[in-house]
């Protein structure tokens, strides 16, 4: 206890504040208090008169200081003594408490820092259902809005989902153990976002169930990669059946065709009905052979004869044959790149490809439309590509119809309209020659096929 006068100097310092300040009595008494700091004198000062003018008391915790210098944090407690000019003082040490709460502050705050950064989004839902704590505000493009939380669960989650999420929730809080679920959660920009995550039920000090923690990632990328490699994959497959089938077709189709050619042979004129006939069954092998090419195209087993190749050069050698094509209810465009950088190919392959590519543009846009075909640059993380593209304004594709489109024989033309190989064939041309493809399209809006070919060294 401590019992200063009206001028703040001491008038009475018991033992505890001698072992809390370190300063013995004989140190202070009748001296200005000590443990107020210089730059906070004033302060003193300003609300000691306010108590010794108004009455009422101050209790507050404060950073006072030692005898040594140190800091120490004290509870004060100070009140007017009655008829007389001075204050009381009691002050307790409360340093090792402001300390520990201080550093629990600090180790919340740290908590909180690496939940927010660690990328993978934390959330605390309750058994009504609420979240009450989330980081996932950050992941989907900005924090959530006020009238979110805490419900952000259920407007943010897809409907589809909603009950297997609720089912797992409940599970969890049943004590079942957690099980990877994959959800849907739609992001800022209103797209999609797939996260994946688990969900683990929290207890309070007497065992009882209190909250949901689950921990989930952002796997949207990764699921788009598993798609491709498992497309890519069927592909591949199909592709080596379509090999073998390919090189055995194409041995009996070698055997057709001759024994058609020796027979017309030894006809001579003499027999014009059996004669056509014969021809017809060559011009049908001949029709055969150009389908065991595309098939071999899309297996990537042609023998190729790569040479170096200006893309602009490929395709002004084709605008004649593609207006020729493509008829007059279509418009054909070219824009053509400065500076495409020259390619390492088979020619003949390239222009096969743009050609299937215009083909099946001019049968999307049956009422006539634009094609255009482009050449340019492009840098990816694989490294420097050439590109041509075509672009049409036709139909369009669904993404269901997207995700089949280089699969051989498939294709949504009417029966005796096409094979489904052309694109099929465009796919592994464009394979074997290093390169990549890509496909934009939507209903309505027209597609739009790349065709990425790495540049050659030095180009």
């Amino acid at each position: 206890m401590i019992e200063l006068a009206g001028d703040r100097t001491v008038r009475y310092w018991n033992p505890a504040a001698e072992r809390i300040f370190g300063w013995s009595a004989a140190d202070v008494l009748g001296r200005p208090n000590p443990i107020v700091p210089d730059d906070e004198w004033d302060d003193h000062v300003a609300r000691t008169s306010t108590l010794l003018a108004e009455g009422g008391e101050i209790d507050a915790v404060r950073r006072r200081l030692r005898s040594d210098g140190e800091p120490v944090d004290v509870r004060i407690h100070c009140t007017p003594l009655v008829g007389s000019d001075g204050m009381v003082v009691i002050a307790e040490d409360v340093t090792d408490r402001v300390r520990a709460e201080e550093q629990l502050r600090k180790t919340q705050e740290m908590h909180l820092r690496v939940i927010e950064n660690i990328g993978d989004v934390i959330s605390l839902i309750d058994r009504q259902g609420n979240v009450v704590f989330s980081s996932i505000g950050d992941a989907l493009g900005g924090r959530l809005t006020s009238d979110e939380e805490p419900g952000w669960f259920g407007l943010r989650l897809h409907p589809d989902d909603l009950p297997a999420a609720e089912q797992r929730i409940a599970a969890a809080f049943a004590g079942a153990d957690p099980e990877l679920l994959q959800v849907r959660i739609r992001h800022d920009d209103g797209s999609w976002r797939i996260f994946e995550g688990l969900a683990t039920c929290l207890r309070d000090e007497r065992d009882t169930p209190e909250f949901v923690l689950s921990v989930a990632r952002d796997v949207t990328e990764r699921s788009r990669l598993e798609f491709d490699l498992a497309q890519a994959q069927r592909l591949e497959a199909v592709g080596r059946l379509s090999a073998g089938i390919a090189h055995d077709f194409n041995n009996l189709l070698t055997a057709i065709s001759g024994y058609a050619q020796l027979s017309l042979g030894w006809l001579g004129d003499g027999e014009p009905d059996t004669t056509r006939a014969l021809k017809q069954i060559a011009d049908a092998t001949d029709r055969g052979a150009r389908l065991v090419q595309q098939l071999l195209a899309f297996s990537r087993q042609q023998f190729l004869q790569p040479s170096l190749l200006d893309l602009n050069a490929v395709v002004g050698r084709l605008r004649e044959l593609l207006e020729r094509v493509l008829g007059e209810h279509v418009v054909l465009r070219f824009e053509l790149g400065e500076d495409v950088p020259a390619v390492w190919a088979d020619n003949g392959q390239i222009e096969q490809a743009i050609l299937n590519l215009a083909l099946n543009s001019r049968d999307a846009m049956p009422g006539g439309g634009v094609l255009t075909i482009r050449t340019g640059a492009a840098e990816l993380e694989a490294g420097s590509y050439a590109v041509v593209s075509v672009e049409d304004d036709g139909e369009g594709m669904d993404d269901e119809t997207r995700s089949h489109i280089f699969e051989p024989f498939f294709t949504t033309k009417s029966v005796g309209k096409g094979t489904g190989l052309g694109l099929a064939s465009v796919y592994g041309m464009t394979q074997q020659s290093g390169g990549l493809i890509e496909v934009e399209s939507e209903p309505g809006r027209g597609s739009t096929f790349r065709i990425f070919l790495p540049t050659a060294p030095g180009s």
